[in-house]
């Protein structure tokens, strides 16, 4: 064989591996070269409570509701809501927030959000504010190309997620938790799940 041929050879096998992108025994890669911003439902329930374990959030005052911020960008200011109504569903911020009214907790009010996301990376970092306080939620994501229907036909799964540091869920415990983030005097100072 030319050592023309040997090389382009060498060369291609080279550029198909380089391609790959971490791969497991089950399909599931970190990365889409071509990935795309996502948002994907849950069901962690965010539970905001005071010293007292009291819930803080209040349907009266829209400044206690946990406002997610889109897109992963560290937050100048922190937000409101400007399109709660108590009298509708509890859904805001465009749909991509909402709380709860569960009476199993003492009948406390716990926030819902979209798990946001990039096809294109493994680790995606995006913030909640509730009551004039941001936190950072810190996501690890895998995805299968070709498993799923619709969008770019690529399942996402959500491998593990932190609040400022705080393993809350991973790929074994993902539905139904409850996580309780404690508030004193304007600070998160603990964060704890139940299931």
């Amino acid at each position: 064989m030319l050592p023309q041929k040997k090389m382009l050879i060498a060369l291609m096998i080279f550029l198909s591996l380089a391609g790959c992108k971490k791969e497991g025994s089950d399909g599931w890669i970190q990365s889409i070269e071509d990935g795309k911003y996502f948002v994907m439902g849950n069901t962690l329930g965010l539970y905001y409570i005071d010293e007292n374990n009291n819930g803080i959030i209040d349907p009266d005052n829209i400044a206690t509701l946990p406002y997610t911020y889109p897109n992963g960008i560290l937050p100048s200011e922190i937000k409101v809501p400007t399109d709660f109504d108590k009298t509708k569903v509890w859904l805001y911020n465009g749909n991509f927030n909402g709380i709860t009214y569960e009476s199993a907790e003492k009948r406390m009010i716990y926030g819902s959000t979209g798990m946001q996301g990039d096809q294109s990376r493994h680790d995606y970092t995006f913030y909640i504010s509730c009551n004039g306080v941001l936190d950072k939620f810190d996501a690890k994501w895998s995805y299968k190309p070709g498993a799923a229907i619709g969008g770019n036909n690529v399942a996402t799964r959500l491998d593990e997620l932190k609040i400022n540091g705080t393993v809350v869920a991973n790929q074994s415990n993902l539905n139904s938790r409850k996580v309780f983030i404690k508030r004193v005097n304007g600070k998160t100072v603990s964060i704890s799940v139940k299931e």
